[in-house]
């Protein structure tokens, strides 16, 4: 539910967006239009939603985590986050 709200929310900012999936232990969908933009992965209790360029972000409210120099991605456990 909560990553299908996001996908939601993808496509409703860039439309164009090409959808790839990626299965395995760890299933995701990638998102891209000229480059890869975000993905989204589902755990049991929440999504993360994964932004290839995240530092570049800016995070007023602090909802991004991560300590990559490039990656940064926000965890969602409802709808309401």
């Amino acid at each position: 539910m909560i990553g299908k709200a996001l996908r939601d929310l993808v496509y409703e900012e860039l439309p164009d967006a090409e959808e790839r999936f990626y299965g395995g232990r760890r299933p995701m969908g990638m998102y891209r239009t000229k480059a890869d933009i975000c993905w989204i992965q589902p755990h049991k209790t929440h999504c993360n939603i994964y932004f290839m360029r995240g530092t570049e972000l800016t995070d007023v409210d602090q909802v991004l985590e991560g300590t990559s120099e490039r990656f940064k991605y926000a965890k969602l456990r409802s709808l309401d986050d």
